[in-house]
């Protein structure tokens, strides 16, 4: 829960670049801190899920409210040498069947 009973509010982070997920990371807290919101928004930085239908329930148990997605997901193997082999309009376009209004950028 965050400031006055609301529930925290979440911007997902979804890029294979552990690198690339830690800057972008920072400069959103830098931003969210800058603008004394830490309490009203939390951020998930995430490797790409291996089943791109799963994100429809990480969104909902996270409780994402933004989410940013690289483009090229399937650059960098995760732990097991594994890579998605989707890119990340194909991640829009899947969860934009039940996420219409959800902002996605990437």
């Amino acid at each position: 829960m965050g400031a006055e009973g609301l529930t925290m509010k979440k911007i997902a982070i979804v890029d294979d670049q552990e690198s690339a997920r830690s800057a972008v990371h920072s400069v959103i807290e830098d931003v969210l801190s800058n603008e004394d919101l830490e309490a009203e928004w939390g951020i998930v930085s995430i490797a790409p899920l291996a089943d791109i239908g799963a994100y429809a329930s990480f969104i909902d148990s996270e409780e994402v409210a933004i989410l940013l997605i690289d483009e090229r997901l399937g650059e960098s193997p995760d732990a097991s040498g594994n890579t998605v082999k989707y890119k990340g309009s194909e991640l829009v376009e899947e969860l934009r069947k039940n996420h219409k209004q959800m902002p996605i950028y990437g």
